[in-house]
C-alpha cells in the first residue's frame, strides 16, 4: 500500500485539522519572533534642546501580558497539534495492520489422509506424494489415487472408494500406470471434507474381487 492510498483512507476532516492547526502554530510563532525583534530594536530619539525633556515608554505590564498570552496560544495549539497527529498515526498503523491480515491469510489443511495398505497417492504428473506433501493439500487440488498391482497377470482392473461406505460399479477403473505399477483414479478434493478414507480391492479374473 502507498502513501497515496493511506492518506485516501484515513479520516479527511482529522487531516484537514491538522494541516489548519499546523497554520495556525505556524503564523503564531512568526508573530511571536516578530514582536521579539520589535522590542530589540533600538529607537533612536531626536536631541531637542530646551529645559523640558518629556520620555514616553509603554507600560511593561501590558507587554507583558501580550507575551504571555501569546505563548500560552503557541503551547495549546501545539498540544492539539500533537494530539491530531497521534490519532492520525494510530489510523494509519491500523490501516497498515489491517492491509497485512488481508493479504496474508495463511493456508490450513483441510484433510487428513487414512487409507489402506498399498494405495499410493500421486499429484496430476504421476509423482508419489510425501507425507509433508498431503498435509499440505488444499481444497480444489486434484490428485491421483493408486492401488498398487500384486499377484499374477489376470488381475485386470480395480476399485477404489473414496470417503463412502458402500462400492459401486462407478468406484471401477482399469486405468493402469505402468512406471508406478498402480490402477489409478483422478480425484479432486472438496473443501467440505475432512479427512480422505479411501479403500481400494484388486480384481482377478479368476477369482473376482480379492479381500471379498
Amino acid at each position: 500500500m502507498d502513501i497515496l492510498s493511506i492518506l485516501g483512507s484515513i479520516n479527511k476532516i482529522g487531516l484537514a485539522a491538522f494541516f489548519i492547526m499546523l497554520g495556525f502554530l505556524g503564523y503564531e510563532i512568526y508573530l511571536l519572533l516578530r514582536e521579539k525583534k520589535t522590542k530589540s530594536a533600538k529607537v533612536n530619539v531626536p536631541q531637542f534642546s530646551g529645559t523640558a525633556v518629556l520620555n514616553f515608554s509603554p507600560a511593561p505590564g501590558i507587554e507583558a501580558n501580550n507575551d504571555s498570552y501569546r505563548m500560552i496560544k503557541v503551547i495549546m495549539i501545539g498540544a492539539i497539534l500533537m494530539a491530531i497527529g497521534i490519532a492520525l498515526l494510530v489510523g494509519i498503523w491500523s490501516i497498515l495492520q489491517d492491509q497485512n491480515q488481508t493479504t496474508q491469510i495463511p493456508q490450513t489443511q483441510i484433510v487428513q489422509v487414512v487409507k489402506s495398505n498399498g494405495i499410493r497417492i500421486l499429484d496430476k504428473s504421476y509423482k508419489l506424494l510425501s507425507d509433508t506433501d498431503l498435509l499440505n493439500l488444499q481444497a480444489n487440488d486434484e490428485i491421483i489415487i493408486g492401488v498398487e498391482m500384486i499377484g499374477g497377470s489376470d488381475v485386470d482392473k480395480a476399485r477404489i472408494l473414496v470417503n463412502k461406505d458402500e462400492w459401486t460399479q462407478k468406484d471401477e477403473t482399469g486405468k493402469f500406470h505402468k512406471e508406478q505399477n498402480v490402477f489409478y483414479i483422478s480425484y479432486i478434493l472438496k473443501s467440505a471434507e475432512p479427512q480422505l478414507k479411501i479403500r481400494a480391492q484388486l480384481h482377478s479374473r479368476t477369482v473376482g474381487w480379492l479381500g471379498d
